[in-house]
């Protein structure tokens, strides 16, 4: 009985250590698993994040760009509008005078009034030139703000395809 004893013994004894080399096999493979995961990891973070910040830079630049044409924009809007207003001015002033003209009978005052409606003319054609010249600068700017704009639309794009990268699991 006592053979027995031992040998139920030994044989337990053998199937724990098998046991235990099963697990420890399993958890060997567990961890050899997470250090792969691990270097998987760290070689995305290595070639992305150069990327990331060449491309956060590069938008830097290209936001500078559509905020400095924005701005060209806005005061080429402004001084269209102000070139607006003084050809209105300068032509309200030509009716005026125009009608002053037409009813004065002195012949000094008629020419005094000749003389300022051939400025009032100067100045509104020079005022409707200067409002054509804009509306064709404000045409130019606002194409290559669009253009600028769309630039930064796709740098924009390309981080956020790359912080979706940074965010999906790594793959094996």
């Amino acid at each position: 009985m006592t053979r027995f004893l031992r040998l139920l013994l030994t044989g337990a004894g053998l199937a724990g250590a098998a046991s235990a080399q099963t697990d420890a096999s399993h958890t060997l493979d567990a961890l050899l698993a997470e250090v792969r995961q691990l270097r998987v990891a760290v070689e995305r973070s290595i070639s992305i994040g150069p990327r990331i910040q060449l491309l956060l830079q590069r938008a830097q630049i290209q936001q500078t760009a559509v905020t400095r044409l924005s701005r060209d924009l806005d005061d080429i809007r402004s001084q269209i509008a102000n070139a607006s207003n003084e050809a209105s001015v300068s032509e309200k002033l030509l009716a005026d005078y125009s009608e002053r003209m037409r009813q004065e009978q002195n012949p000094a005052q008629k020419q005094g009034l000749e003389d300022r409606l051939r400025g009032f003319k100067l100045n509104n054609e020079a005022a409707k030139a200067r409002e054509q010249q804009l509306q064709v600068r404000a045409s130019e700017v606002a194409t290559q703000l669009q253009a600028e704009q769309s630039k930064l639309d796709a740098l924009e794009a390309r981080l956020d395809a790359l912080d979706k990268q940074l965010d999906a699991p790594p793959r094996l």
